[in-house]
């Protein structure tokens, strides 16, 4: 290469990144002449080192920003100041220092902002105030290089909803780039809490920290899209910040209630968290760090995490900085504050962001994702550092931080600040100044200038024992200037460091802006502020935000709580068995979930049928009666609590389809999930395939073993025991009487078939607690062993496993209606599920432009699926076509509520979800938009079959079958139907009722006129009067069936996505705006918010609507660029119409005397 002419040479190395232009200087002395003497290649070597990032494209040559950065780095170094101004600060009593902008409140509803100057990297000072946004500003957060402002309102009196409004922060206005109407919506569990709001990139975080400690919940939205993330509940003190595109770091303390607390970092992954509450117990992590074991005389009294910038961060476009920190080397810093010998102490815990991910890219990342418990010892010791601090550690003036450095007061003096300390973490930085010279020695106050020997925290500290941690560091500190010795606290941004200080009545806030284009040295700037202004106080402090250390010593109260006598439990679970299923309800959407999972399984005693009971106040409107009316489950006979005792949990089977080929890591993941599902009561019989071996060679039996046993070992690795089952279990050819039997199939009779007798040795697999692995071979009419497709042998198996379990006593009722229990030693070969794993993932959708279904109903939509299946799909899904049709012939076979799910093989974790919930991964009844805007919707995403219902639409009171109807209604609501007006009125005013099955489902829409306007704008009203599913379509997806076809029908009608095979218009036609009512207190609501467009609260009810989207559609592409207003001419007057109409609408139930 050296042979190459010198400039093709500098183009190949500059297209390298850091690491490897290093490795290239390393080569020989004419590299190294070349890249030390190339001023874009130094430039690259430099800013890795200074810990930054190139800014964007510019009229600046590399030599020009090399000079910068070497003049930026000087003036940290040098810290020189010649000037001070002042930066007038109100008493508005909330601030925000974020990306190099102060920002404060002017007055309740007001704020004024201040761009901090540097004049070496071109940024000029800025002032700008937002006099009246509105409204009362609660707490408020924001991102300069979003130009986002995050404005928190306090909910009324009677309601616990808060609004977040997304605004514009030079203008004030709604963000260009925020969802309709710039608002979030969160319904909390409290009304009084305090915020901790960060942002990075897309993506917003909430902390809602109340009072009362089990209220508090962590919150992560795309602010972008409008879609939640992640809700975290957690019942301690718990901050947070963001760790990555995906992560979030989580510090609190477990075992509160317990003798023995434990300090915790733990990392979730919140892309692929569920969206619903979730504890933090519960949520599935993917790295849990402990810290050393607390001594058990001190109590944590508050803790506080801090990091800055955050890892989306870029500055703002328009300034044009030539570099900025490296948002990949940041410093976290854990604030601890601890009660221990009748005082409080603080700690400080410096965390480099290196130390964590060297294990969490171990884990990897999204459904790959494993939680990890690294104990201390391999990560803190030589990958931290806890130092006490011996001066005041402020818990108001957080912005301490800023990339891999930390400032604090370095000194004091007769109660007069008189130095200040940076740590400098970076260790390439660190590394530079060792080669240099510049850390040997004590600086000129007698302090060493490196600092990598161990230090260590006494056992009469926070800590058990003795803890020594060695992370090393250089530190350099400054004299603090005469007239700013009255500093109570220390703050860095990227060019600038503040000092907060006491005047009289007032604060200061000095600002060292570092650098300048010209040899002089920095200037400082001074602000004054009113006393007290509060910020982000560690969790638990913000209500003592204002408040001095003094304050804190007056009321320091034990975090540990008298633990309450433990529940006598029923179940006689082994604990390591209960926390694990505990800690992996990862998909866990709503407490029925949790408690048919565990039902099914029997980990507790099945509660007795419940007696209906007619409630008088009931709301007449259209409910979704699976989430309000969860299904009874049987008692089982014998006796529910000794079933239990007896069968603690009850064994499953799932057939397993391993398609691959897979490599080893892949091959692990896979296995893994296998693991999980058997320790969650799920036997996998897995039934291996691999397309790459080609049929009909020589050598194809051997290699088709070898397959075979690739998968068992990379079970056993993973602590499963496996047995191989290499002999024939399927005979080829359709079962005996099949072709003779005159019923016609809605499916595909398999290919091959299997007796009882063939599946012993499958049978005494499981019952050994084994998981079979059987390669796609099956014995001829000769008696002859040969591959076949590893379909048919799956729907074979399917189908002998299901006519054995009949014959086995298991798969039907006892004339009591309960379900039949076997005995303990045997397991029922029922196939609860249908797994099957490739790397093509789920069925791609037309209508989601080539991802994946979320749920198909295989009766309605089989047909309609293959039809639309676009050609350029064949390359990339091959096996699509073939594997939905397996799903058709299996799903035949098994029990009702049973279900298939195709996934990739990067996403093991949703078998686990699939298991417990038995729904889809993202709920396809959620608006279109939404889902097309949810970046956890991928190619990845899983799809999820279920035999499912027909479904049909009809236009005329007359098609109905009013017994069937009646049922239906009744059933679903609990309550009499009150007959000759409800039938009278759907005579005047139907529109169509959608119907699933026969009358398991049904959505009545009628058409409301408004008697008191003659205006036909919003007349008629279509009316969502009635959604109901009968309790045992619960849980089957029928609910997410009937919704979707409303919408087809409805809302959405007249979009492409809409023309559905559900017998109504199939797409053709114009959508209208759906219309319903709901009781405030109705529990189905939170459903209701999340498929809605908008809701609107009328005392004791709430009106929702859904827009009709093909108008939104056409309204936004009239508006471009600018977006939809708050309001559209198109919409004025719409709800008072609405709630004009709707509240005037009878009720369809008999009065309960």
């Amino acid at each position: 290469m050296i042979q190459l002419p010198t400039e093709l040479i500098l183009q190949s190395l500059n297209a390298l990144d850091f690491p490897s232009v290093l490795r290239c200087r390393q080569l020989n002395s004419a590299f190294k002449d070349l890249i030390d003497n190339d001023a874009a290649l130094q430039y690259k070597i430099e800013l890795a080192v200074d810990g930054m990032e190139d800014g964007p494209p510019s009229a600046l040559l590399p030599a020009e920003r090399l000079q910068l950065l070497r003049k930026h780095r000087a003036a940290w170094k040098a810290m020189r100041h010649t000037s001070t101004h002042n930066i007038p600060m109100s008493g508005g009593g909330v601030w925000e220092l974020y990306g190099g902008v102060l920002a404060q409140g002017i007055n309740p509803r007001g704020l004024a902002f201040t761009q901090l100057p540097s004049r070496l990297r071109g940024i000029p000072e800025k002032n700008w105030t937002l006099e009246d946004v509105g409204f009362k500003i609660r707490d408020f957060g924001m991102n300069p290089g979003e130009d986002l402002l995050v404005l928190i309102v306090k909910p009324p009196q009677d309601s616990t909803e808060y609004t977040i409004h997304l605004r514009s922060m030079t203008t004030g206005k709604p963000h260009p780039h925020a969802p309709k109407l710039a608002e979030l919506k969160h319904i909390a569990s409290a009304r009084n809490y305090s915020f901790a709001i960060q942002t990075s990139g897309d993506y917003l975080g909430i902390l809602f920290e109340s009072a009362d400690e089990n209220d508090n919940e962590l919150v992560v939205w795309n602010w972008k899209s409008g879609v939640v993330e992640m809700v975290l509940n957690v019942n301690t003190q718990s901050p947070f910040l963001f760790l990555s595109d995906r992560h979030v770091l989580v510090a609190y303390v477990h075992g509160l209630d317990s003798d023995e607390p434990r300090l915790l970092l733990k990392v979730f992954d919140f892309m692929s968290a569920p969206t619903t509450k979730t504890s933090c117990t519960d949520m599935p992590f993917v790295c849990e760090f402990a810290l050393p074991r607390q001594h058990a005389t001190s109590d944590i009294f508050a803790i506080a995490l801090r990091s800055d910038p955050a890892p989306g961060w870029k500055p703002p476009a328009s300034l044009s900085v030539p570099f900025h920190k490296a948002r990949n080397e940041r410093l976290f810093v854990l604030s601890i504050w601890f009660a221990g010998d009748g005082q409080i102490k603080p700690l400080l815990l410096f965390i480099p962001s290196f130390t964590l991910f060297r294990h969490i890219d171990r884990v990897g990342s999204g459904d790959d994702a494993i939680g990890r418990q690294v104990p201390w010892q391999d990560w803190g010791p030589e990958g931290t550092r806890i130092l006490p601090v011996t001066i005041q550690h402020s818990s108001v003036w957080v912005c301490y931080v800023h990339g891999m450095s930390f400032v604090s007061i370095g000194g004091v003096n007769q109660g007069q600040a008189t130095a200040l300390n940076i740590f400098d973490f970076s260790p390439l930085a660190l590394k530079k100044a060792k080669q240099e010279g510049q850390t040997a020695g004590d600086d000129e106050r007698g302090f060493p200038k490196l600092v990598d020997k161990e230090t260590h925290v006494g056992s009469n500290d926070m800590f058990e024992g003795r803890v020594a941690t060695s992370l090393p560091f250089r530190l350099q500190g400054f004299n603090i200037p005469e007239d700013a010795r009255d500093a109570r606290a220390a703050m860095m941004s990227e060019d600038n460091l503040i000092l907060v200080c006491s005047v009289g009545e007032y604060i200061n806030l000095p600002s060292f802006s570092l650098g300048s284009a010209r040899p002089d040295p920095p200037s400082i700037m001074l602000a004054h502020a009113a006393r007290h202004v509060p910020h982000r106080a560690p969790t638990s402090l913000n209500s003592r935000s204002g408040q001095t250390f003094r304050a804190f010593y007056a009321t320091i109260q034990s975090l540990r709580r008298s633990p309450s006598p433990a529940p006598v439990e029923l179940d006689d679970i082994d604990p390591a068995d209960n926390d694990f299923i505990m800690s992996v309800l990862r998909a866990n959407p709503s407490l029925r979930d949790t408690q048919a999972y565990r039902a099914y399984f029997n980990l507790t005693p099945p509660p007795p049928p419940r007696k209906p009971v007619l409630q008088k106040e009931q709301s007449a409107d259209p409910q979704l009666t699976t989430e309000v009316q969860p299904p009874d489950v049987a008692s089982a006979s014998p006796s529910p609590v000794i079933a239990s005792i007896l069968n603690p949990i009850h064994r499953r089977t799932a057939l397993v389809k391993v398609q691959g080929p897979f490599t080893e890591r892949q091959l692990e993941s896979i296995a893994r999930g296998m693991v999980f599902l058997e320790k969650l009561g799920l036997l996998s019989v897995i039934v291996v395939e691999n397309n790459s071996i080609p049929k009909g060679e020589g050598g194809e039996r051997s290699a088709i073993v070898e397959e075979t046993m690739r998968v068992v070992t990379a079970l056993e690795k993973q602590g499963a025991r496996a047995r191989p089952v290499l002999g024939a279990v399927v005979r080829l050819g359709p079962k005996p009487g099949d072709e003779e039997d005159p019923e016609p199939k809605d499916h595909a009779i398999p290919e091959a078939h299997t007796f009882p007798s063939d599946l012993v040795h499958i049978r005494s697999a499981l019952r050994a607690g084994e998981i079979p692995v059987v390669p796609p071979l099956a014995l001829d009419s000769f008696c002859r062993s040969i591959r076949i497709d590893s379909n048919d042998v799956v729907a074979a198996l399917v189908r002998g496993m299901a006519e054995a379990a009949v014959l086995d006593g298991f798969g039907h009722q006892q004339k009591d209606g309960s379900e039949h229990v076997a005995p303990s030693d045997e397991i029922d070969l029922t196939p609860l599920r249908l797994m099957i794993i490739n790397k093509e993932g789920g069925v791609p959708s037309y209508a989601r432009s080539g991802l994946p279904h979320l749920l198909v109903n295989l009766t309605s939509e089989y047909t309609h699926i293959r039809e639309t299946f676009d050609r350029q799909w064949k390359s990339s899904h091959p096996t699509s076509l073939s594997n939905l049709s397996l799903a058709r012939t299996c799903l035949a076979y098994m029990p009702p509520t049973s279900s298939a799910v195709m996934v990739s093989h990067r996403s093991p974790s949703s078998l686990i979800a699939n298991l417990i919930t038995n729904k889809p991964a993202i709920s396809s009844s959620l608006p279109h938009a939404m889902l097309q805007n949810n970046r956890t919707l991928t190619q990845d995403t899983p799809t999820l079959l279920r035999r499912g219902l027909p479904i049909r639409v009809i236009r005329s009171s007359q098609e109905i079958d009013k017994p069937k109807m009646k049922a239906l209604l009744e059933q679903s609501f609990n309550r009499k139907l009150d007959e000759a007006a409800f039938w009278d009125r759907l005579d005047k005013c139907l529109d169509f009722v959608v119907i699933a099955g026969d009358y398991a489902g049904a959505a009545i829409v009628t058409n409301e006129s408004n008697p008191s306007s003659s205006s036909s704008t919003f007349s008629p009203v279509a009316y969502l009067d009635k959604f109901a599913v009968l309790p045992s379509h619960q849980g089957d997806g029928t609910v997410d069936f009937l919704w979707v076809a409303l919408h087809d029908e409805s809302y959405g009608l007249g979009l492409p996505f809409s023309a559905n095979p559900n017998g109504g218009k199939q797409g053709v036609g114009q959508g209208r705006d759906l219309v319903w009512r709901s009781r405030a207190n109705n529990p189905v609501n939170k459903w209701y918010f999340e498929r809605s467009t908008g809701h609107l609260r009328m005392g004791d009810w709430v009106l929702f609507w859904c827009d009709a989207e093909v108008r939104l559609k056409t309204e936004a592409g009239r508006c471009g660029n600018g977006g939809l207003s708050y309001l559209e001419d198109w919409e004025h007057g719409r709800m008072s119409v609405w709630a004009d109409v709707v509240m005037k609408i009878p009720s369809s139930w008999n009065k309960i005397a």
